[in-house]
């Protein structure tokens, strides 16, 4: 099954599951070696779930990788205004 599979999986799960959501996005993102489109959905969740901790986390990796420049400190600024 494609990545982009699992993470339609991962966010219709959201609302009914969010754990189980979670689960499906933290080995997505592990899987994906911490693709920054998988980082975004991933944050979501995150942002929606109360897990700031883990959100500031992704947000930094995010940051530091260079396919989306900016991303990562825009998102990381939303999560924590939010």
């Amino acid at each position: 099954m494609a990545p982009s599979s699992f993470s339609s999986i991962a966010h219709t799960l959201r609302g009914s599951r969010p754990e189980r959501a979670a689960q499906i996005f933290e080995r997505l993102y592990a899987a994906t070696d911490a693709h920054p489109v998988v980082a975004l959905a991933y944050t979501s969740l995150l942002q929606a779930a109360g897990r700031r901790d883990r959100l500031v986390q992704v947000c930094r990796t995010l940051q530091d990788d260079g396919r989306l420049p900016g991303v990562g400190a825009l998102r990381l600024a939303q999560g924590l205004i939010a």
